[in-house]
């Protein structure tokens, strides 16, 4: 395959703008020069800065009525109802397009271009990027992984371990892909610091993540009221995307800040670009319960921010502690606190691990080494399909 053209449908049931989108978005626009043409498909709901992203960078994208798999009733009904049109409408289109592969992204539970390209005779990498699904569609996906796809790629070692460990299929190829940094444009003075950030006294400590439970921001407002004990200039900025599926969260959020007299965090809500927050953060921090490959974390880390991270996805595996950053346990914020305040401490220590973490992002992570990967993927999953 290494001297033909690849054509891989890149599917995803999730249009909200986030990790997953820019990974696909990012990678995509690279792989034209590797000899990949990716082709978007996307919900036509709630994709809106999703698909200016794409047009924005050159990459081909088709809009199709997709239904993600919510809680939310309404959304869920309609998600069970339009099931089998939609998959079927996949399943057409698969047959009539020329695609050499269908990557599904998004997760376990986005299954309908799996079963589609297998309907359709299509071979499917299936990308699998979390550590945090219900045990039904875990069962689900164990079912369908053992028919559907012709490889995973799994986004972290740490996602290896809870989808595949017990899958049972020894032969099915698996392979490793983290979630890119473009590093030419994550890095540090690109941007005008954001003006409201840069504007409060004191040191800012910024997280970058929509709002939800599995970011853990409670324990962030917990740690907190424990630093505001000990220092009163050091504030906290929450910068991200509030989806209406999270709003009892969220008011259990204001309600907690409430009870603890919390005054030194503010929530900014969604952001085009994320680069004047890291610019003008003197500490990053997460303090997330579930992760595989956190981008945020990687773009801080490229920023040259200095980290404060619990021990969650692959974290510990780049960025490394007491070197490039400091990583705590997952819901833990006295120990959230500690690191914030040591790293508050020392300017210079700061600006130690900053460079460290930029140079460990550059040398792994780069958007550039990553559409590389896969690149070398599709090709060595063809090649195996037509090896007997």
């Amino acid at each position: 395959m290494s001297g033909k053209r690849i054509r891989v449908a890149n599917v995803i049931e999730e249009g909200r703008l986030g990790g997953p989108q820019v990974r696909i978005a990012e990678v995509a626009a690279r792989l034209h020069h590797l000899g990949v043409e990716t082709t978007v498909i996307y919900p036509r709901r709630e994709s809106a800065a999703f698909a200016a992203r794409l047009a924005a960078r050159g990459v081909r994208a088709l809009a199709r009525p997709l239904h993600r798999l919510t809680r939310q009733r309404l959304p869920l009904l309609l998600f069970v109802l339009l099931f089998p049109f939609e998959l079927i409408g996949l399943w057409l289109h698969f047959r009539r397009a020329d695609y050499d592969l269908v990557h599904a992204s998004g997760g376990c539970w986005q299954f309908k271009a799996p079963i589609a390209a297998r309907l359709a005779g299509v071979p499917v990498l299936w990308h699998l990027n979390d550590t945090g699904t219900p045990w039904a569609l875990r069962l689900l996906f164990k079912f369908l992984a053992r028919r559907c796809p012709s490889g995973l790629i799994v986004a972290a070692e740490r996602v290896r371990h809870y989808y595949v460990a017990d899958l049972g299929v020894t032969e099915l190829p698996v392979y490793e892909i983290q979630a890119p940094v473009d590093c030419a444009r994550f890095k540090q003075v690109q941007v005008t610091p954001d003006e409201f950030i840069a504007s409060e006294h004191g040191l800012a400590v910024i997280m970058v993540c929509s709002v939800n439970p599995d970011k853990g921001i409670d324990h962030l407002i917990r740690a907190a009221a424990l630093v505001e004990e000990t220092r009163s200039d050091i504030h906290f900025h929450v910068v991200g995307p509030i989806h209406a599926s999270q709003s009892a969260y969220k008011f259990m959020l204001d309600e907690l800040m409430s009870k603890l007299n919390v005054t030194n965090v503010t929530f900014h809500g969604a952001t085009e670009d994320v680069r004047p927050a890291l610019e003008a953060a003197d500490i990053y921090v997460c303090s997330s319960l579930r992760e595989a490959s956190p981008l945020s974390v990687w773009e801080a880390m490229s920023m040259a921010r200095p980290i404060v991270s619990t021990d969650v996805g692959d974290v510990a595996r780049f960025l490394t502690h007491n070197e490039s950053g400091l990583i705590v346990p997952p819901a833990d914020p006295q120990a959230l606190a500690q690191g914030i305040l040591v790293l508050a401490e020392d300017s210079a220590l700061r600006e130690r691990f900053g460079k460290a973490a930029r140079e460990a992002i550059k040398d792994k992570l780069d958007v550039e080494i990553i559409a590389k990967r896969h690149a070398d993927v599709y090709r060595d999953i063809l090649q195996r399909l037509r090896t007997p």
